[in-house]
């Protein structure tokens, strides 16, 4: 499948997301990618509520980058620090003006579009819709009480006890409030390991939709296959997804005839093979390690046919 046919495909399924009503949870690819597939979900959103692609009163997306936030800065940048004051002051600025005006609710869920067709000398409503502006601006999330607003959470991350904790809170509120929310909220993660380790409450607010290309995944498989395995000249020492160890040279030749046979293409080996190139004298390779186990089993793994062996690392 080519780049082309890769995003219209992508375009299909965050179309279907948003004429179903659902939000989704963009995986993979790059940042600015993740954030080119927000602003198109957004843009549809707004032609299914009736507005035009280029018109000026379709509203805005609220972008929230979180790269290297952790626990409480995710809690932060998404609730502000007072969230609930926030909530009651905007529950208050759309219940007094709808109660006043049959259009006020339109207009101040619209707040913050920057083309708001209101005029100029009413004052008490401009007011309003600035006060508004204020509240999402503090609290984030209170851009999900607006109409025509589409909050983009970028680079969300969920690698620690904190993380989890913080991304729990944030489901709780949304689960609470998801009935009066009026706008789109949209998630861009960047690997499919950070999704996996997501609390599921989370996830299940979402469609996922993974963005990656075929290309992209083979360029990632091909870097991580440079990357997660290097080693000294003579393989004394090797390192293997960050983790080291010291080899004695029997060792060393063992991993350095399974690695120089998985750079060509053929990482299986017969365990008497190798013995017998590397002139150790034992019934199997397990015994050649036996004083370094942990090495071995990290290093070494046999999953291919009886018998043969192969470097730890992806093929």
């Amino acid at each position: 499948m080519t780049g082309k046919n890769d995003d219209e495909a992508t375009k299909e399924t965050i179309k279907k997301i948003v004429e179903e009503g659902k939000w989704p949870l963009f995986v993979g690819s790059s940042t600015d990618k993740r954030e080119d597939c927000a602003q198109y979900t957004h843009k549809k959103s707004m032609i299914l509520k009736g507005y035009g692609e280029t018109e000026k009163g379709c509203g805005e997306i609220e972008i929230i980058d979180l790269s290297g936030q952790t626990g409480k800065e995710i809690l932060k940048s998404v609730l502000g620090q007072n969230l609930e004051s926030n909530l009651n002051k905007l529950k208050n600025e759309l219940w007094e003006y709808m109660e006043t005006n049959e259009e006020a609710e339109w207009k101040l869920l619209e707040a913050g579009t920057g083309a708001l067709r209101v005029s100029q000398d009413d004052n008490a409503r401009i007011e309003a819709i600035r006060r508004v502006q204020e509240l999402v601006k503090e609290s984030p999330i209170l851009n999900l009480y607006c109409l025509f607003k589409t909050l983009f959470i970028n680079n969300l991350q969920c690698k620690n006890e904190q993380d989890v904790n913080a991304i729990k809170k944030i489901t709780a509120f949304i689960r609470h409030n998801i009935k009066d929310f009026q706008g789109m909220l949209v998630v861009g993660i960047t690997t499919l390991g950070d999704c996996e380790l997501l609390p599921t409450d989370f996830k299940d607010l979402f469609e996922l939709v993974e963005l990656e290309t075929k290309k992209e995944k083979e360029m990632k498989i091909t870097n991580e296959n440079i990357t997660q395995f290097t080693h000294s000249d003579d393989y004394s020492s090797v390192c293997i997804r960050g983790k080291h160890y010291a080899l004695t040279e029997n060792q060393a030749n063992v991993i350095k005839i399974l690695h120089e046979n998985h750079e060509k293409g053929n990482p299986n080996l017969r365990q008497t093979y190798i013995l017998k190139q590397t002139d150790i004298w034992s019934i199997n390779l397990a015994r050649a390690f036996q004083r370094n186990n942990k090495a071995f089993k990290d290093l070494i793994v046999a999953d291919g046919p009886k018998g043969t062996v192969r470097l730890n690392i992806n093929q």
